[in-house]
């Protein structure tokens, strides 16, 4: 099971309208393919606490074969902006 808890300090760049954020996480394993596993979006905040649980069924063989990546994205109507991007290998 993997937890998002929270993002701190969230902001974006110079020049976009308003500056507002309004962020959600994406998540996934690579390598493979799952249907798209987010959190839900947090309105007008640069410090979100998102708590959202999530999980991954693999084999403790494919374990050490993957990593898990987390990308932080602000919702936008049109098209989402992304602010940042973690990976973490199992």
């Amino acid at each position: 099971m993997v937890t998002v808890e929270r993002c701190e300090g969230l902001q974006k760049e110079k020049g976009l309208f308003g500056g507002k954020v309004d962020p959600y996480v994406r998540l996934f394993l690579m390598p493979g393919t799952h249907n798209e596993l987010k959190t839900k979006v947090m309105k007008n905040n640069l410090n979100p606490t998102f708590n959202d649980e999530f999980s991954f069924v693999i084999s403790p063989t494919d374990v050490v074969k993957k990593t898990i990546v987390f990308q932080v994205w602000d919702s936008d109507l049109g098209k989402d902006d992304a602010l940042g991007e973690i990976q973490v290998p199992l």
